[in-house]
């Protein structure tokens, strides 16, 4: 299991915990400033991924076995949870998304763009299914399954908050 830093809630209301996943050569000490302002009224776990910090090393290092260890934090902890991902850990996150719905309340990956994005799991399928079709225009230009306009860029703390505490947008609304 992926080695977990806890931030326990200041004034607990009943929230699941917000799981953040750091980026590519970063580790959960990364986000330690962030999570606990986040800890003021739910739990905040900030982990390092495989291959990562104390994490367990693995040669596996692919972004569905990552979804995969997410998940099995998300179970130990109670089987659903808000989840942050930033870069490879968004990915990650995404990919828990997809494949474990029932997980991710909702789940925030802050771009590259001003404003981070609030997606649903039926968005980002919508999404993946857009940049990864054979018929897509720009599939002759793809370099690979991600595109470009899903690298993400860390965002400051109330910024998330805000996005955490937004009702998530539908695919297509």
């Amino acid at each position: 299991m992926l080695t977990t830093v806890l931030h326990p809630a200041e004034r607990p209301s009943g929230l699941p915990p917000l799981l953040i996943a750091h980026g590519l050569f970063g580790s959960a000490r990364n986000w330690g400033v962030i999570a606990r302002r986040l800890a003021e009224s739910r739990d905040v776990l900030a982990v390092d991924m495989r291959n990562h910090g104390t994490s367990p090393r693995s040669e596996v290092h692919r972004y569905p076995e990552m979804a995969a260890d997410l998940a099995e934090v998300i179970e130990a902890q109670g089987g659903l949870a808000d989840v942050v991902g930033h870069s490879m850990g968004g990915k990650a996150a995404m990919m828990l998304a997809l494949t474990r719905p029932e997980r991710v309340r909702r789940l925030v990956v802050p771009t590259l763009r001003r404003w981070p994005m609030a997606m649903t799991s039926a968005s980002i399928s919508t999404r993946w299914r857009r940049w990864t079709s054979p018929a897509s225009p720009r599939a002759a230009r793809r370099t690979g399954g991600w595109r470009r306009c899903w690298t993400m860029r860390a965002c400051g703390p109330s910024s998330c908050s805000r996005w955490i505490s937004r009702p998530t947008r539908r695919a297509g609304g």
